[in-house]
C-alpha cells in the first residue's frame, strides 16, 4: 500500500503511514500513487534551485550598492558635506587619529572653526583623485570648493587610509588621514625648574632637559611657562610645524628680589660675626653652590674680609652691624644660567681698634652715626633653591 500523501510504502496492515503519520486507505488499486510522490519531489527540487538563484542574486545586488555606498568617492562627499555643514563631531568621526589630550573632537572643532574663520563652504565638487601607492592604501582626492561671500574658488586635498578590517567583512573601509592636519615634534626649552602648560594640559619634561608636547591639531596654542622665581610667561604660538620655542629668560618676581635682598642683609650679617669671631669658613653653614672653583673663590673672598678684623691682635674691626640696608639690584630677569646678582647697599654701625697716635695703645673707637657700603653676592637657583654663588664684593 502507498501513502496518498508521500507515496512511501506501507505494510498493508497498517492504518497510517509509517513516514509521514497520514492516515492509509486502500490504495493498492491506485497504481499513481509512486508518480505523486516523485512529482512531489522534483517540485520541491525546483524550489530550493529558485531560492539559492535568489540569493545569489540578491548578494550581488547588495555588493554592488555596498561598494557603491562603502566608495572612497562617496567617503570624501560625506565628509566635504559634514564640514560644509559645520558638523564637527560627524566630521571628526571620518578621521583616523590616536586620541590624545590634544587630538580629540573638541580640539578638531576649535582647529576647523579658525582654519575657516567663520566662512561657510558651500559648492564643492570632486575633481579627480590619485592612488599614492602601488597597493592603493592611500588615496588623495581634490575637493573643489567656494566660500560663501567669496569670489575665488579653492582647492583642498583629502586623503584616505585603507583600514586593516573590513566593514561588515567583505568591503574595503577607509578614513580620512589627518597627517596633513597634525603637527608633531613640539618643544619648550624653558629655565630649570619651570613648569610649562601647553592649552592648560602640563607637558612632560624629557631626559633631554626639553618639554614635549604629542600631535596636535595646527592652529594656535596657548603656552604657559611658570617658574618659582618669576614672572609667568603666556605666549600664543602658530603650530604649523614642528619647532622648539625657547624661554631663555623670565622676569623675576617682586617676591623673589625682596626675598634676595632680605638674604643677602641677613648672610652679610652672619659673615660679620663670623669674621669677628674667628670662626672658619668651612663652619659658616650657609647655602652654597656645590661647584669646587666657586667655593674656593668665595672663600677666599671671606678671608680677605675676615682680615680686616683685628680679634685683639692689631687694629682692625672689633664687629660690625647692620641696621638698615637698600636694594640697588639692577637685573630685573633670570636667565637660563639661573644666576642672580644682588646688589645690596648696606647701612652699618661698627668698633673697631685703632692705635693711640700720642700714647700708640690700642684703643677703642665707634662710629658716630651709621656708615654705608654696598656689597654684591651672586645666586644660583639649584635644585629648587638658590644658593651662594660667588661673594663678588664683601
Amino acid at each position: 500500500m502507498f501513502c496518498p500523501e508521500c507515496g512511501a510504502k506501507n505494510d498493508g496492515r497498517v492504518r497510517f503511514c509509517s513516514s509521514c503519520g497520514a492516515e492509509l486507505i486502500d490504495n493498492q488499486d491506485f497504481p499513481d500513487a509512486p508518480r505523486k510522490a516523485s512529482q512531489r519531489a522534483k517540485k520541491g527540487a525546483k524550489n530550493v534551485s529558485f531560492l539559492s538563484l535568489s540569493l545569489i542574486v540578491g548578494f550581488f545586488i547588495i555588493s554592488i550598492v555596498g561598494t557603491m555606498a562603502l566608495s572612497p568617492e562617496n567617503l570624501v562627499k560625506e565628509y566635504s558635506e559634514a564640514l560644509s555643514e559645520n558638523d564637527w563631531e560627524k566630521a571628526y568621526s571620518f578621521l583616523q587619529v590616536d586620541e590624545s589630550e590634544f587630538i580629540n573632537e573638541k580640539a578638531y572643532a576649535k582647529a576647523m572653526e579658525e582654519k575657516l574663520g567663520g566662512h561657510e563652504i558651500v559648492n564643492f565638487e570632486i575633481t579627480g583623485s590619485q592612488s599614492q601607492s602601488p597597493g592603493a592604501l592611500i588615496e588623495t582626492f581634490r575637493v573643489k570648493y567656494a566660500e560663501l561671500g567669496g569670489a575665488a574658488e579653492k582647492t583642498a586635498t583629502v586623503s584616505l587610509v585603507k583600514n586593516r578590517r573590513k566593514r561588515y567583512l567583505f568591503f574595503d573601509d577607509y578614513s580620512v588621514s589627518a597627517a596633513d592636519m597634525t603637527v608633531s615634534g613640539f618643544k619648550v626649552s624653558a629655565l630649570e625648574g619651570s613648569k610649562v602648560l601647553l592649552d592648560n594640559v602640563e607637558l612632560s619634561l624629557y631626559d633631554d632637559g626639553l618639554f614635549h608636547a604629542p600631535d596636535l591639531f595646527k592652529g594656535a596654542h596657548e603656552v604657559k611657562v611658570s617658574h618659582p622665581e618669576a614672572e609667568e610667561m603666556a605666549k600664543t604660538i602658530d603650530m604649523q610645524k614642528a619647532q622648539t620655542l625657547k624661554v631663555l629668560s623670565m622676569g623675576l618676581s617682586e617676591g623673589t628680589k625682596a626675598s634676595l635682598a632680605e638674604m643677602t642683609r641677613n648672610i652679610y650679617s652672619k659673615l660679620c660675626e663670623a669674621a669677628a669671631q674667628g670662626i672658619e669658613f668651612q663652619s659658616l653653614g650657609l647655602p652654597f653652590a656645590s661647584e669646587k672653583t666657586q667655593m674656593d673663590e668665595m672663600k677666599q673672598t671671606f678671608e680677605d674680609f675676615a682680615n680686616r678684623f683685628t680679634r685683639g691682635e692689631g687694629e682692625g674691626f672689633l664687629e660690625i652691624n647692620v641696621v638698615g640696608s637698600r636694594d640697588g639690584s639692577a637685573q630685573l630677569e633670570l636667565d637660563e644660567s639661573g644666576t642672580y646678582l644682588c646688589e645690596l647697599e648696606i647701612e652699618y654701625d661698627y668698633s673697631e681698634a685703632v692705635k693711640d697716635r700720642q700714647t700708640g695703645m690700642l684703643v677703642t673707637r665707634k662710629s658716630s652715626k651709621p656708615s654705608s657700603y654696598y656689597i654684591r653676592v651672586l645666586y644660583k637657583y639649584e635644585g629648587g633653591k638658590w644658593v651662594l654663588f660667588n661673594l663678588n664684593r664683601l
